[in-house]
């Protein structure tokens, strides 16, 4: 903890939408750009300094500021939401390759006697070597006996299909591009059922050979074709 302003060190230069605004700022030593979120409590610094693991978004450093934390994380402005809106539809390699990546991020927490607080494509981020990120576990909370997993059937069913369905409901609408009896589909539907990761870390659709790689140019064409939420004063 360093107690000392952000501002001595960080200039604020525009807000970037992941979910919810965030500031981007830029060190004033290096010119290097970082995201900063500001935290009311000292709750939430403690659980992101008690947390690390590769697709967590990592805090690098934090700032006390008067009855103010400002946790500051690596810049990476491209969210899962980015990858939904971009022209291409995911193999399902490529959708092996994010939802096992989050599964690992999720068992983690699980392994630490947590859950994730609210997530969806939003506050799910990539970064440039396809390392998928999880931003919002500063929210987490003591994990229950029995899993809800269907926010990650959420996360899946966006990527499938670019859009949720109005009704709320779990399901494609759209199969022209995932085969009723694929491997994908069954992924979906079980997100529905399953009570434990484990289930769905033993599903067939994770059998295959996926590499953080294989989403790297879907991330530089979702910086290109898609548009993202910013504020800038």
């Amino acid at each position: 903890m360093i107690l000392e302003s952000p501002w001595d060190h960080y200039k604020q230069v525009f807000e970037l939408g992941l979910g919810s605004f965030v500031i981007v700022v830029s060190r004033r030593a290096t010119h290097d750009l970082f995201t900063m979120k500001r935290f009311q409590g000292a709750d939430e610094v403690r659980m992101l300094q008690s947390l690390g693991h590769r697709n967590l978004h990592q805090m690098l450093e934090c700032f006390s500021l008067e009855d103010s934390y400002f946790a500051v994380f690596g810049y990476e402005p491209i969210s899962l939401a980015h990858i939904a809106c971009s022209p291409p539809f995911l193999t399902e390699l490529q959708l092996a390759a994010i939802v096992g990546q989050i599964l690992d991020g999720l068992a983690y927490l699980a392994a630490n006697g947590l859950e994730p607080g609210p997530y969806n494509c939003s506050n799910i981020l990539l970064d440039a070597d396809g390392t998928v990120k999880m931003s919002n576990h500063e929210s987490c909370k003591e994990i229950t006996p029995i899993q809800d997993l269907k926010a990650l059937g959420y996360v899946t069913m966006e990527l499938m299909q670019k859009y949720l369905s109005s009704s709320g409901s779990m399901g494609l609408e759209d199969f022209r591009y995932w085969p009723s009896d694929g491997k994908a589909v069954s992924f979906l539907a079980m997100t529905t059922s399953a009570t434990s990761l484990e289930q769905l870390l033993s599903h067939p659709l994770l059998d295959c050979d996926w590499r953080e790689g294989d989403l790297k140019w879907i991330v530089a064409l979702a910086a290109v074709t898609t548009h993202r939420g910013w504020r800038y004063k």
